[in-house]
């Protein structure tokens, strides 16, 4: 024996495969001796062919060759018929060829001290040679060795090896490696020899290159004693789930409900016999307890061998519990997903609109006529970035352009006051100095000039305005246009008019501090200057917050309603002494007011102004708000 670490053992290559022989299965196999015709074989220098010693001759040739007298082309053409120039090497080769006759026959060269082949003891033969020390000095004779059975001289013992070859022969011949006690080959027990090797105290004490010879047929380490706790413990994690197993032949090994005695053939039942068929199935079937399980049973196999087979069954109602419990954990992970979606689309989305919400807090500013949060240019997206900076740029820019043409209406405004005061005391100071006959002109002029003073007073009224922010607050409509109304009934008294006001009360209504006197005063101003002499002027109150300035004089045409709000406008045929700067303060003051102003026929002629303002009843109060306004709207 070697020491186990000289080499790791491997298969037996396929070309070490002998061919089957009809005598397999007995002990010894016994051949006729061959006739053996070999030139190499010892001759007896007495020998004589003929009349020729031919033994001596060959003694001769074989001392002239050691003597390294005989040319290489003689020694060649002596080798080409066969000469072994060595007595050793000469026998070696004979015991070689029995030792390969043995091995075809026994697949193994691990043969008993008593076996012989060719009429040759080649057990005691190769019993000497796996002695310490009996190949050295002979390399060449351990390879010849080696290609005839490469574990001719095993680390483990040889009658291990010799029940291993009569197994593999077996494996072989009825292509499975199950092997039931009692199978004998050449007179060996390979079916005790199986069982044996598959337990599991034997199957740890195996060498390495043992297993994987056994692994290498199908063999591997049995432990089926722990078959029915395996079974219990899986059942007791599983509630309600049976555990069923079968060997190869449908044989119960064990099964968890107890309910089966151990050895009970189930070979009979379509599931248990498709899977000893290689097959799986999966069906539904009635349990012992009436209720309705899912069977699964599957092969139990080591390559293409199979093992026996395995039934689990579980009631349709855990099943059915099971698959609700996975749904259920499926839509809370994929709402659990859809959240983390939303939660970073939200995040995403905040920080995107992030501009267009400050864009748009500055954009109301701008319109309310100032811009006191420019839109933040420094989050989010580059393109937003580039568009809040640029718009903060126009903004700026457009605030300066702004108040640069308010500075100048306002102060050219300002600045003509003084010089039509002069101008007009100056024309009143030329009246006793003139023919009487222009007198008439001097007045017209003295006209002229105080309509101009009302234009330059009406400019300042609307820069003020439109460079004013004001805050709407609630104003009780009904006491302020009882009040107007009083203040300009003397005044109508003198043209023969009367004022009247009617309608159910108002209430309060949202308006900027001061606006809805103005509002009255220049609507009812405009009214009693078309009002002929016998006429009223109606302040009507409706439902709504809505006021009516209604009077009785020639009213307007579609088309000049429509441009009566615009700046310095008059109509074509009026005859007073209109700036054309009324309604359209009126305009602003309403717009400021958060309201809205239109011109109507009214019925049975004459105009109605109707203003339409926000009743103080709502909660929500507006923010403020500059009187802003590109061209203004006159009548």
């Amino acid at each position: 024996m070697h020491d186990p670490q000289a080499r790791s053992p491997q298969p037996p290559p396929p070309d070490h495969q002998p061919a089957p022989s009809n005598t397999k299965r007995t002990a010894t196999t016994e051949k006729p001796p061959a006739q053996n015709t070999r030139t190499t074989q010892k001759e007896d220098p007495r020998h004589k062919e003929g009349a020729y010693p031919l033994g001596a001759w060959v003694a001769e040739q074989r001392r002239a060759y050691g003597a390294g007298q005989m040319s290489g082309l003689r020694a060649r053409r002596l080798e080409k018929l066969g000469m072994v120039w060595s007595v050793a090497d000469e026998r070696f080769q004979e015991n070689l060829e029995a030792a390969k006759a043995y091995y075809e026959d026994h697949w193994t060269l691990c043969a008993p001290r008593s076996a012989t082949a060719l009429d040759r003891p080649v057990g005691q033969w190769l019993s000497n040679l796996r002695r310490a020390g009996a190949l050295d000095g002979h390399p060449e004779w351990k390879a010849a060795l080696e290609a005839v059975d490469p574990y001719w001289n095993p680390d483990w013992p040889v009658d291990w090896q010799r029940h291993y070859a009569a197994l593999r022969e077996l494996v072989r011949d009825e292509g499975q490696a199950d092997v039931l006690p009692g199978v004998t080959v050449h007179g060996m027990g390979v079916g005790r020899f199986v069982a044996k090797n598959r337990q599991h105290a034997v199957w740890q004490g195996l060498m390495d290159g043992q297993r994987e010879l056994l692994e290498a047929i199908g063999i591997e380490k049995g432990n089926l004693t722990a078959l029915p706790e395996l079974a219990r413990e899986y059942a007791e994690d599983n509630t309600g789930a049976r555990i069923v197993i079968v060997d190869r032949t449908g044989r119960l090994l064990t099964d968890s409900a107890g309910t089966t005695a151990t050895g009970t053939t189930l070979a009979g039942e379509p599931d248990i016999a498709a899977a000893l068929r290689n097959q799986t199935t999966v069906a539904t079937r009635t349990g012992t307890d009436g209720g309705d399980v899912l069977a699964a049973t599957m092969p139990g196999s080591s390559g293409t061998t199979i093992r026996g087979g395995l039934r689990v069954t579980y009631p349709m109602t855990m099943v059915t519990d099971r698959e609700h419990r996975i749904w259920a954990a499926l839509a809370l992970a994929g709402a659990c997903v859809l959240a983390a979606v939303a939660l970073v689309a939200f995040t995403l989305a905040r920080w995107i609109t992030r501009p267009l919400r400050t864009l748009e807090r500055a954009t109301t500013q701008l319109a309310a006529g100032r811009l006191d949060n420019p839109p933040d240019a420094g989050s989010g997206p580059p393109e937003l970035r580039r568009l809040a900076a640029a718009f903060t740029h126009t903004a700026t820019r457009l605030q300066h352009l702004l108040q640069a043409q308010h500075s100048f209406a306002s102060e050219a405004s300002h600045q003509l006051k003084t010089p039509l005061t002069s101008l007009r005391l100056r024309l009143e100071n030329f009246e006793p100095y003139l023919d009487p006959r222009a007198h008439p002109s001097l007045e017209e002029t003295i006209a002229e000039v105080e309509r101009l003073s009302r234009m330059v007073h009406g400019l300042l009224a609307l820069a003020r305005l439109e460079n004013t922010a004001t805050t709407p607050e609630p104003v009780d409509a009904d006491a302020v246009l009882a009040e107007r109304a009083a203040m300009w009934e003397p005044l109508a008294a003198e043209q023969y008019v009367t004022i009247t006001v009617f309608g159910p009360a108002v209430g309060r209504v949202w308006a900027i501090p001061g606006a809805l006197e103005q509002i009255i005063d220049n609507l009812v101003a405009n009214a009693l200057r078309v009002s002929p002499p016998g006429t009223s002027i109606t302040l009507a109150r409706a439902p709504g917050a809505d006021l009516h300035v209604i009077d009785q004089g020639p009213g307007m045409s579609e088309a000049d309603r429509e441009r009566a709000f615009d700046r310095f406008w008059r109509a074509s045929d009026s005859h007073h002494d209109g700036t054309g700067l009324g309604l359209p303060i009126v305009r602003h003051l309403v717009h400021a007011s958060g309201g809205e102003i239109t011109l109507h026929a009214a019925t049975g002629g004459g105009l109605d102004a109707r203003v339409r303002l926000r009743p103080a009843s709502r909660e929500r109060r507006f923010q403020a708000t500059a009187i802003t306004g590109a061209a203004g709207r006159g009548r």
